[in-house]
């Protein structure tokens, strides 16, 4: 199942330098600390403009160094400083402004938490963000204050576009202390999720939080929705939020200039993920056993989300295939798994979908292994008395996308049975997946 994690990086610009101020940097070796995180008076922020034109380039880069550092009350002064006439003034207050117009979540208190601190691995959880403006300037936000607030009644779209205006800031911290990946179901599988999705990818949107500001988002199912941090293994898991501008100037970046970080939360898993919920991305696994007389190939389900599975077994698409595959030495031949003869598509019935929970394992199909013996000896004379091996591969089409590609030939097409004219269920395994082999000894 293909899975997709989109969100867009705001990149700060640097405060650019020419050539010759670079080499001024390295021959002067000074690197001032930003300034102190005092609030600074007003003849001070005067004091540090006008030293934008010191003949000393070093005092120069001090200077500016010091008024990113005190970002947000500094930006009447340097919006006022980026009208003067004086060109070298102007320059660094405009790149000054402008680099602080971009800065997220200045001045911002952000609280985490959650509906829930102790939970099975399986069960949701909402993970709210609490925003508050402490400062006495306006705060920029990268998405709508209205992103988050309807993430319970709109479904996956909204759980979907609240964890990406989030997500880019977001960390969880497993049991063992490494970090738990953001997880994205397919986005084809739903036109509204694809659209939120699309939204993001297309533009930041962006929102200011006035002084004494404060609003929530929230997140829903942040651990079982469509976009979710899959919490496998029991323990703690901390959960966090930080924000740091992205500066190539060296100093500002070692100082943390404009760095936020949330007060964090723990979420303890007390039961962890059965051990066939994979941790390493693998979907399904398809197993062939020998019972006796008899051969059953079985398919397990290794993701952490309900899994469906076409069992309507036919020779075309919408039905599945499953075929017993017999080989000896270069020789192979198939036998079909079939609901019946002369199936047409209007016998395709939405009844043969099976739902397939977490590390839950389905039967596909069985046969006798005599049966399978003489119906492959049929086609070829090396199956009647030699061992050979057996494997089963199925596969299937019939998935929400290869609906979607078909419009109205499916969807709108009255001679289409019903069950191919609503939406396919979520979640259906797609693809070809083959077992492992089987020997058949001649006494078999």
């Amino acid at each position: 199942m293909f899975s997709l994690a989109v969100r867009m990086n705001v990149v700060f610009a640097a405060l650019p330098m020419g050539a010759q101020d670079e080499r001024a940097v390295r021959e002067d070796g000074a690197r001032p600390a930003p300034a102190a995180a005092t609030p600074p008076r007003d003849d001070e922020i005067a004091a540090l403009i006008r030293a934008l034109a010191d003949p000393v380039f070093a005092k120069r880069t001090d200077a500016t160094r010091r008024l990113c550092a005190i970002g947000m009350p500094a930006l009447a002064a340097l919006r006022e400083a980026s009208k003067r006439d004086h060109f070298e003034v102007a320059r660094r207050a405009q790149r000054i402004v402008a680099v602080w117009e971009q800065v997220w979540f200045a001045g911002v208190d952000i609280e985490l938490s959650l509906s829930h601190t102790s939970i099975a691995w399986n069960e949701p959880v909402d993970l709210r963000l609490t925003f508050t403006n402490r400062s006495n300037y306006p705060a920029r936000l990268p998405f709508h204050q209205d992103a988050g607030a309807k993430g319970a009644i709109d479904g996956d779209a909204a759980q979907v576009g609240a964890m990406l205006d989030v997500a880019d800031w977001l960390t969880v911290l497993g049991p063992d202390g490494r970090s738990v990946d953001l997880h994205v179901d397919d986005i084809s599988l739903d036109a509204n999720v694809a659209a939120a999705v699309d939204e993001r990818v297309d533009q930041v949107s962006t929102s200011v939080l006035e002084p004494g500001g404060a609003f929530s988002m929230t997140v829903s199912a942040f651990n079982r929705g469509w976009s979710r941090y899959r919490l496998l293994d029991a323990g703690a898991y901390a959960v966090g939020f930080e924000f740091e501008p992205a500066w190539e100037d060296e100093v500002l970046a070692a100082a943390h200039v404009g760095r936020v970080v949330a007060r964090g939360v723990v979420l303890t898993v007390k039961r962890g993920a059965p051990e066939d919920v994979s941790r390493h991305g693998i979907e399904v696994s398809l197993t062939l056993d020998a019972r006796g007389d008899r051969l059953m190939a079985s398919l397990t389900n290794h993701t952490d989300v309900p899994m469906v599975i076409n069992t309507h077994f036919g020779r075309a698409v919408p039905f599945a295939q499953g075929n017993w595959v017999c080989t000896v030495g270069d020789v192979v031949r198939e036998v079909a798994v079939s609901a019946g003869e002369n199936l047409s598509w209007r016998d395709f019935s939405g009844e043969r979908w099976a739902r397939v929970l977490p590390g839950e394992r389905l039967k596909l199909a069985e046969i006798d292994i005599k049966e399978l013996r003489a119906a492959a000896a049929q086609m070829a004379d090396a199956f009647a008395d030699e061992s050979w091996e057996a494997y089963f591969r199925y596969a299937n089409v019939c998935t929400r996308d290869w609906q979607l590609r078909q419009g109205k030939d499916v969807l709108d097409n009255p001679s289409a049975p019903e069950a191919l004219r609503r939406p396919l269920p979520r979640g259906v395994l797609g693809g070809r997946h083959s077992s492992g082999a089987v020997l058949i000894s001649p006494g078999q």
